[in-house]
C-alpha cells in the first residue's frame, strides 16, 4: 500500500479540474476527416504532408490536459520534427500491421524512409520516445495512449512516456488513421514531485480514465 499524503495534485478543487478541461478544450468527437493542410500521399512518390492548426492545437491540448492531471509540465510542439512524424505515420501506412519498426517499402527513398521510421522507433538520433496508433483520431488517440488498455506488453510504457516529467516537447503525424506521437525529453528537467501517480492523487475526473486501466505509479523514468 502506498499513502500519498503530499503530491501537487493534491491542492487542486474540483473546479480547478473543470477549469482546465474547458481551457484546453478537450474534443469528444471523431475527426478523421479535415486534418490537413498538405494531404499526405501514402503511395509512390510518397509525402509527409502537413496537419493543420485545429488538429495541431487539439493534439497539443489532449497532451497537456493529460500531464496537467499528472501534475508534470505543459510541453510545447517541436517543429523540427513535425515532418518526421508525419512521414512516420505515412510509413505505417505500408506495413500489414502496426509496429515499431515497418520494413522499407521498394518504391520508397531512404531519405524518406529513414526519417520515417526514426519518428516510428525513436531512432533520430535525440533523446525521445515513440508511440503509434492505428484506427483513432490523432488528438483523441492521446487517451488510448494515457489507458493504455490495448497495449500488446502487459505495461504502461505509452503512459509513462506521455506523462514523463523530463518531457519538454512533442512532435506528431497522422496520415490515413495511422498515428504517430513523438515526446522529447530532457535530462536537467527537475521533478516537481518525486513520483507521478496516475490517478493522480486527490480528486479526479473518472472520465479521464478507462474502468479496465491500470493504475500505476512512476518514480524517475520507471514505474
Amino acid at each position: 500500500i502506498v499513502e500519498i499524503t503530499e503530491h501537487t495534485t493534491l491542492n487542486r478543487t474540483k473546479e480547478d479540474i473543470q477549469e482546465k478541461y474547458e481551457e484546453l478544450k478537450i474534443i469528444n468527437k471523431a475527426n478523421f476527416n479535415d486534418v490537413y493542410d498538405v494531404v499526405p500521399s501514402t503511395k509512390a512518390p510518397y509525402k509527409a504532408g502537413a496537419l493543420n492548426d485545429k488538429v495541431k492545437t487539439d493534439t497539443l491540448n489532449q497532451i497537456n490536459y493529460f500531464r496537467w492531471l499528472a501534475g508534470v509540465n505543459e510541453v510545447t510542439i517541436n517543429d523540427n520534427y513535425m515532418e518526421h512524424a508525419q512521414s512516420g505515420a505515412v510509413l505505417l501506412t505500408t506495413s500489414s500491421k502496426l509496429m515499431h519498426k515497418p520494413a522499407q517499402p521498394s518504391d520508397m527513398t531512404n531519405e524518406f524512409y529513414q526519417k520515417a521510421v526514426g519518428a516510428t522507433n525513436a531512432s533520430i538520433g535525440v533523446n525521445m520516445s515513440a508511440n503509434i496508433s492505428q484506427n483513432s483520431p490523432l488528438a483523441e488517440s492521446i487517451g488510448g495512449y494515457v489507458d493504455d488498455t490495448n497495449n500488446i506488453y502487459p505495461n504502461v510504457g505509452h503512459r509513462l512516456r506521455l506523462i514523463d516529467y523530463s518531457a519538454t516537447s512533442t512532435s506528431f503525424g497522422y496520415a490515413d488513421k495511422y498515428g504517430v506521437v513523438d515526446m522529447f525529453l530532457a535530462w536537467n528537467v527537475p521533478r516537481t514531485d518525486d513520483f507521478t501517480p496516475w490517478p493522480s492523487a486527490g480528486y479526479f475526473p473518472i472520465q479521464s480514465i478507462d474502468k479496465n486501466a491500470k493504475w500505476s505509479i512512476g518514480f524517475d523514468s520507471t514505474i
